[in-house]
């Protein structure tokens, strides 16, 4: 009796070690949200659905999608281009990079892309340099501090920020 009683558990304590991972932390698969937990002694996944009586799905919350931004220079012109708010990075990079060309650049190079942060350019008097980082007005501090550790007469040039687009 105890041995078919052990053939039968054993089976059944590994299906419920096996599926216990699934639901840690109530994770939970695109478009399930989590049930159960706490007093209910057992935790699950379930679909968003519309409710029978006609009202709406549960909101999932909102969706952001990356924006991004770049800096191009052409230095021994004095020329740049800089964008922001474009949706991949090789569209920053070669809009910033066309810019500098209508500018007058013949050998604009990027020289810095971001995503949902900000970028600046501070120029001195034979270079310039870039910085990206989360607050405006830090960026452009560290920019015009990394200018100053390779030229003179430092001054901010050009600052903008890229951040992330609500889609819902």
């Amino acid at each position: 009796m105890r041995r078919a009683l052990l053939l039968i558990s054993l089976p059944l304590w590994a299906l419920l070690f096996y599926a216990l991972p699934a639901f840690a932390d109530g994770n939970c698969p695109a478009g399930q949200f989590p049930i159960g937990g706490g007093s209910a002694g057992w935790e699950g996944c379930a679909p968003y659905e519309v409710p029978a009586h006609g009202g709406s799905p549960i909101d999932p919350g909102p969706k952001w999608a990356t924006r991004w931004g770049a800096i191009a220079v052409d230095g021994n012109a004095g020329k740049f281009g800089g964008v922001e708010g474009m949706a991949s990075r090789s569209r920053a990079s070669k809009a910033a990079t066309q810019i500098c060309r209508q500018n007058g650049g013949s050998s604009s190079k990027v020289m810095a892309v971001y995503y949902n942060q900000c970028g600046a350019m501070a120029w001195g008097d034979n270079r310039s340099a870039t910085y990206t980082g989360p607050d405006y007005d830090k960026t452009i501090e560290l920019a015009v501090a990394e200018c100053a550790k390779q030229t003179a007469n430092c001054k901010p040039y050009y600052a903008g920020c890229s951040y992330p687009a609500q889609l819902r």
